[in-house]
């Protein structure tokens, strides 16, 4: 059942701060698209309640997904809005990253419509898909909105941002990018300052959003490499599945591991009621880690464990490091803590991954690597170590007394607020939307450069990628392109492919085969952005040697 509006207002008010409003800065449970499903329910709550009227002025603090958002959703019901935002760029974290795949419901499995790849809302729709790619869908439609509504005020590249409260209202002081001093009276604060950057005392950390290479194999095959990855939240168990699994995807693993098990409705209502009964123990004051430990070593399926051992890489060991009994706590997903297990609990002794139970006491390099000790004084060697502890809340400074931030994650401990609570046609939804999404993906292409040979000149050539295009749709796509140039299916033997960005060229599946298959048919069923081609890449054609060396053999086969 939705969360009424006065109890969205009370969970997300600032403590002490009249008419001040905070977004998912302290939740349990923050994705991006629970962090837009909030700031719909603050502006919905907020108009429902008459706390806001179609005249009332709002700054709203933070240009990220909340952030934009609140803004544009405040402004569809006629408020004029400050949107304030330190950084020269909107939707900052996301924006250029190509390693995090975001899916907007997967973290609700096993839960109905989880596999959903849309994320259905009102305004600022997308659909799953690498961050980067995402940020530019919400980028988007968030400055048509700009463009289009005089009601939005966009301020980039602020700093010393403070805020003043009186009986007659909200005075925020900040300074321009250029340095300019403002000082402004609004009717009500929207802080959408996000929950803050990682770091840490113990060692560099880099963070969630940074692209890395933990989900690529390793270069130097002479050894393996061991990773510690330190925190039991989503994202520490997301990272322990990158580095174990080839090619690890939410939605492609519920698929392959779970969706194919004929007997996983009878599997995920038994996950469910384990998680009732872990929720009953939290609230009881229990440490819930090794019930469900149990439960998912009961539950889970002799098959999902051999599956995910066929799928491990042989270029990593990693181990998993936590504080509680087992790695499991109610603050990440169901789907990471029940996939995680699978890797844990397999039978042969870090076969899977490890579990490394301490609180880190310190962290130091030794030779190529690092030597990490726990208070317990037990130490072991890792070549990189991965924190994820989690960031450190930025909304401190808005607070009047120490107590505030504890007041309000008390006041989060059931985790309401990112269930939908606005009704229907609120919003006006979602004719336009629906459009910019379309846009979009007719916008998710590649360009593919052709040199001069043979006699013709160069030339260039756009094709429309779908985000799971095989990789030998898109050769035949291309081949059909330049045929006869080439005999048909001699990839990588008379023409390859070639990222004009890295350099490096592109591999088909056949030429890792003892027999290559050159001149004959050879499936390369994997998604283009497996092979590491992505959305507005440009490739460039490469011909090997002269194509019609094997014409007359080629068309005889």
């Amino acid at each position: 059942m939705p969360i009424s509006s006065a109890n969205i207002l009370q969970h997300m008010a600032v403590p002490h701060r009249h008419n001040v409003y905070q977004i998912g800065c302290l939740e349990r449970r923050v994705t991006l698209y629970s962090q837009q499903v909030r700031a719909l329910n603050l502006v919905f709550a907020l108009f429902d309640l008459k706390k806001l009227e179609r005249s009332s002025r709002v700054v709203v603090v933070g240009g990220g997904a909340a952030g934009l958002t609140a803004t544009v959703a405040l402004a569809r019901h006629g408020a004029t809005v400050t949107l304030l935002e330190r950084l020269d760029a909107v939707i900052p974290f996301q924006s250029g990253n190509l390693t995090r795949w975001l899916h907007p419901h997967i973290y609700e499995w096993p839960a109905e419509g989880c596999l959903n790849p849309d994320s259905g809302l009102p305004l600022l729709n997308w659909s799953a898909d690498y961050a980067a790619n995402v940020a530019i869908t919400l980028r988007d439609e968030f400055y048509q909105h700009v463009r289009e509504s005089k009601a939005i005020n966009l301020q980039k590249g602020v700093r010393n941002v403070k805020l003043h409260t009186s009986t007659t209202g909200q005075r925020m002081e900040w300074n321009n990018a250029r340095g300019g001093f403002h000082s402004e009276r609004f009717d009500m604060v929207v802080l959408a300052v996000g929950f803050g950057l990682e770091g840490s005392s113990l060692c560099p950390v880099q963070s969630y959003w940074r692209n890395d290479d933990l989900a690529q194999f390793e270069l130097d095959t002479e050894r393996v490499r061991h990773y510690l990855v330190s925190g039991c939240g989503d994202g520490g168990l997301v990272d322990l599945l990158r580095l174990r699994l080839r090619d690890f995807r939410h939605d492609q693993m519920i698929e392959e591991l779970i969706g194919r098990n004929p007997d996983h409705p009878r599997m995920e209502s038994q996950l469910l009621l384990a998680e009732e009964e872990a929720r009953a123990r939290v609230e009881r004051g229990e440490d819930p880690s090794d019930f469900l430990y149990d439960e998912y070593q009961r539950i889970r399926p002799r098959s999902i464990d051999e599956k995910v051992a066929s799928r491990l890489r042989g270029d990593t060991r990693a181990t998993l490091n936590g504080l509680d009994t087992f790695p499991w706590n109610l603050s990440s997903s169901i789907l990471n803590r029940f996939l995680a297990s699978a890797l844990i609990g397999l039978e042969h002794h870090g076969a899977g991954a490890d579990w490394w139970r301490g609180k880190i006491a310190h962290i130091g390099q030794e030779g190529g690597g690092y030597r990490v000790r726990l208070e317990n004084e037990e130490a072991r060697n890792f070549d990189r170590v991965i924190l994820r502890h989690g960031p450190r809340p930025t909304i401190s400074q808005w607070w009047v007394q120490k107590t505030d931030e504890e007041q309000i994650r008390s006041r989060n401990a059931l985790d309401q607020t990112r269930i939908p609570a606005w009704p229907d046609g609120f919003f006006g939804e979602p004719a336009e939307p629906k459009r910019i999404t379309r846009k979009r993906k007719r916008m998710r292409i590649i360009r593919v450069h052709v040199p001069a040979n043979a006699g013709r000149h160069a030339s260039e050539f756009a094709i429309d990628v779908p985000s799971l295009s095989r990789f030998d749709n898109l050769l035949d796509t291309i081949y059909f392109m330049i045929y006869p140039r080439v005999p048909p299916f001699t990839y990588g033997q008379t023409w390859r492919l070639r990222s004009k960005a890295s350099g490096l060229d592109i591999v088909h599946e056949r030429e890792r085969a003892e027999d290559p298959g050159f001149g004959r048919y050879t499936p390369d069923p994997r998604p283009v952005e497996d092979v590491g081609i992505l959305p507005d890449d440009e490739l460039e054609i490469v011909f090997l040697r002269d194509a019609n060396v094997n014409r007359k053999d080629a068309n005889s086969i």
